[in-house]
């Protein structure tokens, strides 16, 4: 629910001014629009409660209107608040809202008039302060069996006589249920050395990257004014990614930026034009914000699909500055753009794990990145594959498709001349490993059991299809990689809790019994160490299966994907492939011009039409611009 603020207070706190600023940028506006639009907010001095459509683009001492209670005279906002209300605004150059959505009756009132409305259900996508505040309110395992408990006392469900005349009884305890735990893969690092997790996660301390990478000429580049001496931020860095085996070959080229001489896109194609002549093989970018720096966007869009260079961007940590720890997470992100590899798995490396082992495989990784609660932006579908036989590096290929669209359109594409991203991915393949795969295994994310049947059975086609295409293309008719389709959903509302004790169930946890379908094979994994609250299990659905794996050679492929995921010392929750696949389509909305914020269901031309004429057709799906070079085999996403 929303809580009543000043619109002032709102600005201050989501851009983390620290005062209120004379006037905003058109990204700020944008951004800013998007948090406001739909929301009620009440003016002085009627206290009239108004919903909110737009921000104007001029502040309200430049906004005129034809005033009819002075015969029409042009006046602007400011003067009509000043003459009528005796209102001297302290913002003038702050865009007003605008409380209406008729073309010719515009109501525009200035925002440090406005005050939130309180008791407003937030349909927007919340900031990373709101969600970590709300992680903070997760039930630990006891604290939750203790609850379910208390709210089946409460509902009077046990022993309740309608229900009991219908047949239905509700046990007072909860259902158990019988699982296994399986051992925690053992991973390879560099120089042969080795190490098992436990609980979970481990630790690079002592480690080297099992194929680190080298950085030839490289620049670093300072928004932030809190960092004095960025040279010095990039020595700890070098210093760090030596200790890991990431060599850095030469001294960085360094540019400090004020973030007040322009327009973010502008303040970076300033210095991409500045840093031509060093052609630097990776730029470090160094922010005063992250997820909320209006720069992310420009600088992902413009390296990735301009000039084709890796970038990191950091932020220095509240108090703690750039310590190690921290810089140890930015040296493993660098050396999977830079095309190295982390660690690997040891039954990978001994052939001994057979889904992967018996014949050259591709993991693939598929998912469909929907815009925020509101927005009008398109859906953007990744998919990710591997292309070594460690299933540890891959690369990707995005496309754009209609809004909340969930089937993957561009799998498969025979007008395109490259076949559409299958086909791409699979000449990846083959360019890396002069022959084509044989095997292939999908993991799917974000698809519910209704969607199983229409969502699963098309992209299913779409990999038959291009195995076809693909063949005519090779000359190799026989061409035909066998299948097998799991799909991952994350989003359930199953928890398990150990039958003693108050901690979450061990990483490794599986349960294929019980709970389970009675026909088809699916089986809950919790593979991840939970520390915020109970953990959730992923459940993983085996729709399709070509290759004849067991049940023990999918869950310990499943399981060991986990450890696969070269961000952090951790296992996660899912599969490597599906966290690469989110990544790379919830990334690849930086391309996009705009946040789409702005669009409402129809558009401005359409709220004065004719309601007995037939509805325009939906504009059209704005494409991703294409990678510069060769982006695409990169994990830059990472």
């Amino acid at each position: 629910m929303v809580q009543p603020i000043p619109v002032l207070d709102l600005l201050r706190s989501f851009f983390n001014f620290n005062r209120v600023p004379d006037d905003l940028s058109d990204a700020e506006r944008m951004k800013f629009k998007g948090i406001l639009k739909n929301l009620k907010v009440a003016a002085r001095p009627s206290g009239q409660s108004h919903k909110v459509y737009d921000l104007t683009h001029e502040g309200a001492a430049k906004l005129r209107f034809s005033n009819r209670r002075n015969n029409d005279e042009s006046q602007s906002v400011a003067e009509y608040y000043l003459q009528h209300h005796s209102i001297t605004l302290q913002f003038p150059h702050l865009p007003c809202i605008s409380a209406s959505n008729k073309i010719k009756r515009p109501c525009w009132i200035p925002m440090e008039l406005c005050t939130v409305v309180d008791a407003q259900k937030y349909l927007r996508q919340l900031s990373p302060q709101q969600v970590a505040a709300i992680g903070n309110l997760r039930l630990k395992p006891d604290k939750r069996r203790e609850d379910i408990a208390s709210a089946v006392g409460a509902a009077g469900l046990v022993n309740n006589p309608s229900l009991e005349a219908f047949g239905i009884r509700i046990q007072p305890h909860m259902m158990q249920a019988n699982g296994r735990q399986l051992e925690a893969p053992v991973l390879q690092f560099g120089q042969g050395s080795t190490m098992q997790p436990r609980d979970g996660q481990w630790n690079m301390n002592q480690q080297r990257m099992f194929e680190p990478s080298t950085i030839k000429t490289w620049a670093v580049v300072c928004f932030d004014y809190r960092v004095r001496d960025p040279m010095q931020v990039a020595g700890a860095l070098r210093d760090c990614c030596a200790s890991k085996g990431l060599m850095i070959n030469s001294a960085p080229e360094v540019i400090k930026q004020d973030t007040r001489s322009g327009q973010p896109e502008q303040l970076v194609e300033r210095v991409i034009d500045r840093l031509k002549a060093v052609r630097p093989e990776f730029i470090l970018w160094i922010l005063d914000v992250r997820k909320t720096s209006l720069l992310y966007a420009p600088i992902k869009k413009l390296c990735e699909t301009r000039i084709g260079v890796p970038t990191q961007c950091i932020v220095q940590p509240p108090g703690k500055g750039f310590n190690d720890q921290y810089l140890t997470n930015v040296a493993l992100k660098m050396n999977m753009k830079m095309r190295g590899v982390n660690w690997v798995l040891t039954d990978a490396i001994k052939r001994s794990m057979r889904p992967l082992s018996e014949k050259p495989t591709m993991i693939f990784g598929l998912d469909v990145s929907h815009g925020a609660p509101g927005s009008r932006a398109p859906s953007v579908a990744a998919a990710v594959a591997s292309v070594d036989s460690n299933a540890s590096k891959y690369t990707v290929r995005v496309r754009s498709q209609s809004r909340r669209q969930e089937t993957i359109l561009g799998l498969f594409d025979p007008d395109k001349p490259t076949g559409g991203m299958l086909c791409e991915l699979m000449n990846d393949f083959g360019n890396i490993n002069k022959m084509g795969p044989k095997r292939i295994i999908v993991y799917r994310d974000g698809i519910s059991e209704s969607q199983f049947a229409t969502v699963g059975a098309a992209e299913l086609d779409a990999f038959r299809k291009a195995f076809e295409w693909m063949g005519k293309k090779v000359g190799d008719a026989a061409f035909r990689p066998s299948v097998t389709y799991i799909v991952a959903q994350k989003r359930n509302n199953v928890r398990f809790l150990p039958a003693q004790g108050d901690r979450n169930v061990q990483p490794g946890t599986i349960v294929d019994r019980d709970v389970t379908h009675p026909f088809f094979f699916d089986f809950y994994m919790v593979s991840h160490k939970g520390l915020l609250g109970t953990s959730r299990p992923v459940h993983y659905h085996v729709l399709h299966d070509e290759n004849g794996l067991t049940a023990d050679e999918i869950q310990h492929l499943t399981h060991s994907l986990c450890y696969n995921y070269g961000r952090c010392t951790r296992a996660v929750s899912t599969v490597a492939p599906v966290f690469y696949a989110h990544l790379a389509a919830t990334h690849c909305r930086n391309y996009f011009d705009h946040d789409f914020s702005d669009l409402s269901s129809e558009s401005s031309a359409g709220r004065d039409r004719d309601p007995a004429a037939p509805r325009p057709p939906p504009p059209p799906v704005p494409p991703l611009p294409a990678f510069a070079r060769d982006m695409a085999t990169r994990m830059f996403y990472c």
